[in-house]
């Protein structure tokens, strides 16, 4: 067990103890144990481009909060190049204007506090991934910032 989820537990023992007996506490650890668990858990995601539309194959993506995610993004596009990019809610277009600007050398992503996670860009045919904690509950944005393609290739990322 490591030392930060044995943290929760031991805080949530101590407050449980002020309103329960000591055996009730203890009692309750094993649930409070797997409730820190669930929400910290590692969370694989994946997602795909649809051949040539500039689309992803999926609209919607959701993790718990404070989970460690992990997307692996396939482009099964034989000709263009796409990558996956999470972004603040309302700021791909920004995002994307950035990137461009940025050019295909930086993967047409710029880090700035509106980007959380991206991936590096893909060629065809091939699989990218980026592991990053999840942010906090709420709703986010994913976007390809490949020129052109941030109008139709979009989606959005729930934090639950």
């Amino acid at each position: 067990m490591n030392s930060k989820l044995l943290s929760v537990i031991t805080l949530g023992m101590i407050a449980v103890s002020s309103v329960l007996s000591a055996p009730q506490a203890f009692a309750a650890a094993p649930k409070a144990a797997k409730m820190a668990t669930a929400a910290g858990k590692a969370v694989t995601l994946n997602i795909a481009s649809n051949g040539e539309q500039m689309m992803y194959n999926k609209k919607e993506l959701s993790v718990p909060a404070n989970s460690k995610v992990t997307v692996i993004f396939q482009n099964k596009s034989a000709a263009l190049k796409h990558n996956w990019v999470l972004v603040k809610a309302g700021k791909g277009d920004k995002v994307a204007a950035a990137g461009i600007a940025a050019g295909e050398s930086k993967g047409y992503v710029v880090a700035s506090s509106d980007v959380i996670a991206y991936t590096k860009l893909s060629a065809a045919g091939k699989k990218v991934q980026v592991t990053f904690q999840a942010p906090k509950k709420g709703t986010y944005d994913f976007l390809c910032t490949s020129p052109g393609h941030n109008a139709i290739m979009k989606g959005k990322f729930v934090v639950k």
